[in-house]
């Protein structure tokens, strides 16, 4: 999936492997719901970050910019072969045409309720694995300049 310092992996995605590193915390017992924040961080350190994306942190729908964000934030937890991945979720990540439908802006889950779609990012979670987390570090070793961005305060 990525090479060992994530320079395969796309802009999307090295921000939200940075954004989890310092906003994702494994769960314990329970899943944390921090899909939002890691997306909300990631996207604010992208500058892609806008206040009324606040909504799309419970539905995507009419967001298509931060549906993709969301998209492949997904994608990394359920990347295969499951050795290789990079992010792990919990909670409804929804189902692969579910995924899909919300990356193209398709018809909502009541219209079409075999789509599966996910849960908005604010009811979710999403933690780094091993690997992961070896690739953030370097990523931030790269970037050194996004620390302050992706722990600076957004609203």
């Amino acid at each position: 999936m990525a090479s060992s310092n994530g320079s395969s992996l796309g802009f999307r995605e090295q921000y939200i492997l940075a954004s989890a590193f310092f906003h994702a915390i494994p769960p314990q017992d329970v899943h944390y719901a921090n899909c939002a924040r890691v997306l909300r961080q990631a996207m604010f350190a992208a500058g892609q970050w806008e206040p009324d994306l606040s909504a799309a942190l419970y539905d995507a729908e009419g967001f298509p910019e931060f549906a993709l964000w969301y998209s492949a934030l997904i994608d990394m937890a359920f990347h295969e072969p499951e050795s290789e991945r990079l992010l792990n979720g919990g909670g409804n990540l929804g189902t692969i045409a579910g995924r899909e439908a919300m990356r193209l802006q398709s018809p909502r889950f009541d219209e079409a309720p075999d789509f599966g779609f996910p849960a908005g990012a604010h009811f979710t979670g999403c933690w780094l694995s091993p690997a992961g987390k070896r690739v953030a570090e370097q990523l931030l070793t790269l970037h050194p300049d996004w620390e302050e961005l992706l722990t600076t305060k957004v609203s």
